[in-house]
């Protein structure tokens, strides 16, 4: 798959046009997939090039800096669902102030129209872009009328009656519900990022941790949670992460942080390397306690939850066909 930093680095559109969807694509969630899956078929159907056209940073920490939203998920993350789909092309638009106020018409027959060529364009049903979000389905279909490429709007994608998308997402990482947020993804919520030295505090108490610091993406709520970590070798090892300030070691105000315990047996060195943590299950509240010994025989307990948990997963997959 080809990534290109903004329309403007578009320096020969594809041949034979495009089958495009346009969108912040956060998490790529299983109603973005359904747009994805519209554009990859009628990509094949009309031997043109599978593209989608996105923003970063997310619209939203441009337009309200007040209240700014983190992303679900970096571009990265994006970059490699896309291409695991059959995208071929993935243009990452760099959103700013100057974008958002240009009119909708401008901005597709200026720099749409003349890098991508589409000749299919797929979007959601509640799709909306350029100043005031003027770029709605009624200017869709018109423009699509003058200008002579098909349109198709995915109608809503639901689960238990609920419309699948990133606020809602939000709102189940705030509640902590990581196993909900996965059947809306179609898989795991996962956190990237890189390791820093702590404190040495996890290993005095006797579990090593690994320390995300900088989180630049969307958090479950503070708790402990069963996780699996991607390690540098490409294994994924089940671990426990606890995710908030550790309150009953460091001052209940500190920074949020990310700290994982890897179950398995092995020695892996993690510092300054990117790991990734995925998010299965929460077992409990992030809690103050009263003394080091009491965390201590706390964490002993989330442990043996933990292997339990992956236990379960393990008698419930079944013997593996030879």
């Amino acid at each position: 798959m080809q990534v290109i930093n903004g329309l403007q680095s578009v320096t020969t559109p594809p041949s034979n046009g495009t089958a495009l969807t346009i969108g912040s694509f956060d998490g790529l969630h299983l109603g973005h997939r359904a747009l994805v899956g519209e554009v990859l078929r009628n990509a094949q159907k009309h031997q043109i090039l599978p593209a989608m056209l996105t923003f970063d940073p997310h619209p939203l920490q441009v337009l309200q800096p007040q209240t700014p939203v983190r992303r679900l998920f970096p571009v990265i993350d994006l970059q490699e669902q896309a291409e695991a789909m059959g995208v071929q092309w993935l243009v990452v638009e760099p959103f700013t102030l100057q974008l958002a106020q240009m009119k909708p018409e401008e901005y597709w027959l200026t720099r749409v129209k003349p890098a991508l060529r589409p000749k299919v364009v797929v979007v959601g049903h509640d799709f909306g872009f350029g100043a005031d979000r003027k770029g709605n389905l009624e200017f869709l279909r018109q423009l699509a009328g003058r200008e002579g490429f098909e349109l198709h709007v995915v109608p809503p994608v639901t689960l238990a009656s609920d419309v699948i998308s990133s606020s809602r997402i939000r709102a189940l990482l705030i509640e902590g519900k990581v196993d909900l947020v996965s059947s809306l993804l179609g898989r795991p919520f996962a956190v990237r990022g890189q390791v820093v030295r702590g404190d040495g505090r996890g290993q005095s108490l006797g579990f090593r941790t690994a320390n995300l610091a900088s989180l630049p993406t969307t958090m479950p709520a503070t708790g402990v949670y069963v996780t699996e970590t991607l390690v540098p070798s490409g294994q994924w090892v089940p671990s426990i992460t606890n995710v908030g300030s550790a309150p009953t070691v460091r001052h209940p105000n500190s920074d949020l942080r990310l700290e994982t315990h890897l179950l398995a047996k092995g020695e892996w060195s993690l510092y300054n390397e990117t790991i990734v943590v995925k998010f299965h299950a929460r077992l409990r509240e992030e809690t103050q306690f009263a003394g080091i010994g009491e965390l201590k025989s706390q964490i002993a307990r989330d442990i043996e939850e933990a292997k339990a948990y992956w236990d379960r997963k393990k008698k419930s997959a079944g013997p593996k066909s030879p």
